[in-house]
């Protein structure tokens, strides 16, 4: 079976996203970056619609790699990074169309 795939900006490190949960997470954007990547990697794997809000902080957590202080990357996916339907934004923009 093939490994899933999700579009990553070739100039993601002045996308928005990155500078946003950079400052929330207290953390450079480089580190955003992976952090972000490895979740979006995670959910197209396991939530291939992009829809995350059903799982547990610490699923969303493991999924990106986190290893701070517990809720702090759940927090910023739930309040920042999520549509009104609970999906990751603009899913299906960038993977759902993979």
């Amino acid at each position: 079976m093939a490994e899933p795939w999700i579009r990553v900006h070739a100039n993601l490190l002045s996308k928005p996203v990155v500078g946003r949960a950079a400052e929330a997470l207290g953390v450079s954007r480089h580190e955003a970056i992976g952090l972000l990547v490895t979740f979006w990697g995670s959910v197209s794997q396991h939530a291939t619609n992009g829809q995350v809000s059903s799982f547990s902080d610490s699923q969303l957590e493991a999924w990106a790699g986190w290893t701070r202080k517990r809720g702090k990357f759940a927090a910023f996916i739930r309040s920042a990074h999520l549509d009104v339907d609970g999906r990751v934004n603009e899913w299906d923009d960038y993977a759902g169309k993979l």
